[in-house]
């Protein structure tokens, strides 16, 4: 940046961190796949195919949850600028600055079926996909709105498919699945 603004690089941290109440953070990397992983998704995806066999697709309703950025510049830089205090943020007005800044997102949630869509469910701005919030915010509304919607009386044949997220696993979000007769 210090190239950019034609000023040393000491110059610009102090505007930013003095003058923005801004700091410097890494962004995240993205993990690549291992060996190891690509193996268990081809073993993963033979048990899957056996699943959808013959007319069963039709049934399978697999959702997902995914981050979609809403100001993101594709840029050759290894770090972005947030809010000195996170808690703050809200009350703050904006800054006016040409700088680059962590950018603003949002989570949604949908179902895809054989059928149709679900809705896309938004995910509270700062929550983490926790089982609390995955039951509440994702679960619940599309197994109890659109599952019925999108296949009437034949609700009680459709099969989740979900992925191995952490969220998607856990205790309690399968023991929700059970005690709903919700079939993974």
């Amino acid at each position: 940046m210090a190239r950019r603004t034609k000023a040393s690089q000491s110059t610009d941290s102090r505007i930013i961190s003095k003058k923005l109440e801004r700091k410097r953070i890494k962004k995240k990397t993205i993990k690549r796949l291992t060996d190891v992983m690509i193996a268990r998704r081809r073993d993963r995806a033979k048990e899957f195919a056996q699943l959808i066999a013959g007319e069963k697709a039709e049934f399978i309703l697999t959702l997902d949850e995914a981050r979609l950025s809403l100001n993101f510049k594709n840029d050759n830089t290894s770090h972005s600028y947030q809010p000195k205090k996170i808690c703050e943020r809200r009350s703050q007005a904006a800054v006016a600055t040409s700088a680059p800044q962590f950018p603003r997102s949002i989570m949604l949630a949908v179902g895809f079926s054989w059928r149709d869509q679900t809705r896309f469910y938004p995910i509270p701005k700062d929550w983490k996909m926790t089982d609390e919030v995955f039951i509440k915010s994702v679960l619940r509304p599309i197994l109890f709105r659109d599952v019925p919607r999108l296949y009437g009386k034949d609700a009680s044949k459709v099969v989740l498919h979900l992925d191995s997220a952490t969220s998607h696993t856990c205790q309690k979000v399968v023991q929700w699945l059970n005690d709903n007769r919700i079939k993974l």
